[in-house]
């Protein structure tokens, strides 16, 4: 059983499917619309991003207070999280939205399943250095001979693992308060064996691979402040 800490520095969770593009999504938006539109009553226009397909508009629904949302498009449909409340709470919405989903429009084959963890860490440099090992098993060894302070950095690694891959990205960034974080963004993906009729047990899987992940790449120290036992 995954607990869930007090200091999580998760600000958003995504679960995402895929599909062949359809055009039922667009003929029958107002029906799917209007059953989800109780709770996902704010309507975000779209608007076109680099590498669009023209006509395939990402329309967004999102709760009032902007916590949760759900993103569809011709070729996919995604709910996203920002006041994460456990896997047990996010998969029971994903999962009830989904039925709607799928109810309404009848796709059944799926070309992608994914799910992202995108967490944000505030740091404070130590002697100028990003103090990675304070937070991260993860080593970054250099030759001894080199004499320097780490600056900056920007890693991505893409893992294969059972069923599928887990890409994840160490970035530091300016936050919104102008001080300093790091981005730790895991983004689980798998293209095979895709199936309406197996959903949930393949959302149980990629919540757990990516989970497990983000507990073997965290240290001691951190998870110690993640479960709010010091500063």
């Amino acid at each position: 059983m995954h607990e869930i800490y007090p200091n999580s520095p998760l600000i958003e969770v995504v679960f995402e499917i895929r599909f062949n593009p359809n055009f039922r999504i667009k003929t029958q938006l107002d029906q799917f619309y209007e059953q989800i539109s109780a709770e996902y009553n704010s309507i975000l226009f779209p608007n076109m991003e680099v590498g669009q397909i023209i006509g395939n508009e990402r329309y967004r629904f999102e709760k009032k207070d902007h916590s949760a949302g759900i993103l569809i498009a011709l070729d996919r449909i995604a709910y996203y999280c920002r006041d994460y409340q456990g896997h047990k709470v996010f998969i029971s919405e994903a999962l009830k939205i989904l039925d709607l989903f799928h109810s309404t429009f009848r796709i059944a084959k799926l070309t992608r399943l994914g799910w992202r963890y995108i967490n944000l860490i505030p740091f404070i440099r130590e002697d100028g250095s990003i103090p990675l090992e304070r937070f991260f098993t993860l080593k970054l060894t250099l030759p001894s001979e080199i004499d320097g302070k780490l600056n900056n950095l920007n890693t991505i690694f893409i893992l294969d693992i059972k069923g599928g891959q887990i890409t994840t990205k160490i970035e530091p960034i300016m936050n919104e308060d102008s001080k300093e974080a790091i981005v730790l963004d895991f983004d689980y993906s798998k293209i095979d064996g895709l199936d309406f009729s197996n959903i949930s047990g393949e959302i149980s899987n990629a919540h757990k691979q990516t989970r497990q992940l983000f507990e073997l790449l965290i240290t001691p120290e951190y998870r110690s402040y993640l479960r709010g036992e010091g500063v």
